[in-house]
């Protein structure tokens, strides 16, 4: 698949209907998760480079750390931890805005993010209700888009 291809695919994705999907991140199956990134991760290949989408893994890595740590946690160190990780998460998606409104949102990149943001808040926000359950499956989702975002020949 070449540039082209990806590009056309983004004209057809419909990013409110992913968006729905993923608002139910828990019970999405992984094939489809996987089918999802896919099409996200060509259609932002052509428009965003890829250390601006890597700067919101490492902001999920960085929360990883306290989510590994809950997972070996008794009450009420557990109840902390997760209660920081919720208010991590929440706070991605300000951090998210953020990088939409630097992007003319008459430009490719910038119709880019806001379509990024379009899935990823609803992600954002099954994570931060149910972290114990949802948050790995949000850090393997965007993993995963980068994944993509690289094999489709997303650069810096």
């Amino acid at each position: 698949m070449n540039r082209a291809d990806c590009v056309e695919r983004a004209k057809n994705i419909n990013w409110g209907q992913y968006a729905k999907e993923i608002q139910n991140l828990h019970s999405i199956a992984s094939e489809r998760l996987v089918e999802l990134s896919d099409d996200i991760g060509c259609a932002l290949s052509t428009t965003i480079k890829m250390n601006q989408i890597r700067r919101f893994l490492d902001s999920l890595r960085r929360i990883e750390h306290n989510y590994n740590d809950m997972k070996y946690q008794e009450d009420p160190q557990r109840e902390e931890l997760k209660k920081g990780i919720k208010h991590n998460l929440t706070m991605l998606r300000p951090k998210l805005a953020y990088a939409v409104g630097r992007t003319d949102p008459k430009k490719d990149e910038g119709k880019a993010f806001r379509n990024l943001m379009i899935v990823l808040e609803p992600a954002i926000q099954a994570a931060a209700r149910d972290p114990e359950n949802v948050f790995e499956k949000l850090l393997r989702f965007m993993e995963s888009i980068i994944a993509y975002h690289r094999f489709y020949g997303g650069g810096n």
